[in-house]
């Protein structure tokens, strides 16, 4: 079972494309971060989430992940408040994928930092009042926008039409649809780097393989990051007959974290920590 730290790596590196929103907690009232506002509703199921507040984890420098002149659509991440990137079902190879970033964008820099990575690009009709560029490659065709405040980003139309309704507050988030999603979002809170998982196929904080949701949130900083993880099973009996398993598990899995403190909170397994920044 790979490390957590190893599972962060794999998801922002896999949201290179990345979209953020605004910073700050959501929008709908929720105890969830912003990433909540900008998760759209499907069928596909499992779900990934990787939320970050690029400029404040650009200005640790414990954090290598993410540099303040890191390039994301033609702006530097120091200057780009949040990203959110979803991948969508069990496709191994080529997945749905979507995402949300705001900032301060122009149309023509993310038109220039997309060439030469496509076969192919075409500018055609705004949709939702996002600039829009078709890009072509072998594995498909991807759809990019801006509206200057953000950048939004999918790999099939559909997709990214509904990403870009949620600008205007249109369509249905998955936190309103999902009590699972909701549950976990909720626990974690609105730190600087988040990830969520509902109906994980794999989890490195559940050893039972029961789990619906899973959540992690970890505050960036300096010298030590404040973590805390979230596991949430269909009944409140089941988190509480998994507290332990749970507790040992996640230990076990993330480097530099030598122990967490747990709880029961409803069907959720609850736990928090301390861990070496430079070990994330």
């Amino acid at each position: 079972m790979q490390s957590r730290r190893t599972f962060i790596g794999a998801a922002i590196t896999a949201s290179a494309v990345a979209l953020a929103g605004c910073s700050g907690s959501s929008d709908n009232g929720s105890d969830a971060g912003q990433y909540a506002d900008l998760v759209v509703e499907t069928e596909q199921r499992p779900v990934v989430v990787v939320g970050q507040k690029m400029d404040e984890l650009a200005a640790v420098p414990d954090y290598e992940e993410v540099t303040e002149d890191q390039n994301v659509f033609g702006s530097s991440a120091s200057d780009v408040e949040y990203a959110v990137n979803v991948t969508l079902g069990d496709d191994p190879v080529s997945p749905d994928s979507y995402g949300t970033t705001v900032g301060s964008f122009e149309y023509d820099a993310l038109l220039d930092d997309l060439e030469g990575n496509f076969e192919e690009l075409r500018e055609v009709e705004a949709v939702d009042g996002f600039e829009t560029i078709e890009g072509d490659t072998l594995s498909g065709t991807f759809f990019y926008g801006t509206d200057e405040d953000a950048v939004a980003f999918a790999n099939n139309e559909e997709l990214y039409e509904s990403v870009t309704a949620t600008a205007p507050g249109d369509g249905t988030l998955l936190y309103d649809a999902s009590d699972d999603f909701a549950t976990v979002a909720d626990i974690i809170g609105d730190p600087n780097l988040v990830f969520v998982l509902l109906e994980p196929q794999a989890s490195d904080f559940d050893p039972t393989g029961d789990a619906v949701a899973e959540a992690g949130g970890i505050e960036v900083s300096e010298g030590e990051s404040e973590l805390t993880a979230a596991v949430a099973y269909e009944s409140e009996s089941a988190a509480a007959d998994n507290e332990s398993a749970v507790e040992e598990t996640i230990v076990e899995n993330q480097d530099g974290l030598d122990s967490v403190e747990t709880e029961v909170d409803g069907r959720a397994v609850v736990a928090t920590g301390s861990v070496s920044t430079d070990q994330l």
